[in-house]
């Protein structure tokens, strides 16, 4: 199990920083996680896509919408070339990137840790959030150490 106490986040709070997330994204085109916090819980309706999460296990990088308003058109489109986008629950944070204008790519693949949890582990452990599953994924890597 990675250290993720060695991790970075970037907080992306100006055009210089944007451009760093942006050569991120096109240096980590194999795999990125992908994360939304919203208004609300209704995205297909009027609740709407406040802020962006963006990262490997090595480093995070974290998009106010709120407080910074990077050209989402060019984010897109770079993030449009990653191969694998990965989330827990994904089809709600693409449903709220799709408002803002995001069209997943035709060769891109989508991985929902909620939907691997479910088919890998519900009869053995029937919750599914987030928090949940990395107690379980920690648990176990200390069982294998003993």
């Amino acid at each position: 199990m990675k250290n993720f106490y060695r991790s970075s986040m970037v907080f992306v709070d100006s055009e210089s920083k944007f451009k760093d997330l942006l050569a991120f994204l096109s240096d980590n085109d194999d795999c990125i996680t992908i994360d939304t916090e919203t208004t609300g819980l209704e995205v297909w309706n009027n609740d709407s896509v406040c802020a962006i999460g963006l990262g490997t296990e090595e480093e995070q990088f974290f998009i106010d919408l709120r407080y910074f308003k990077p050209s989402l058109k060019k984010l897109f489109e770079v993030l449009c070339e990653v191969r694998i986008l990965v989330g827990h629950n994904i089809k709600f944070d693409l449903a709220g990137l799709h408002r803002l204008g995001f069209i997943v790519g035709d060769s891109q693949s989508i991985h929902d840790t909620i939907v691997m949890a479910r088919i890998s582990t519900f009869e053995r452990f029937p919750r599914l959030s987030l928090s949940a599953l990395i107690e379980r994924e920690i648990l176990l890597s200390l069982i294998s150490m003993i």
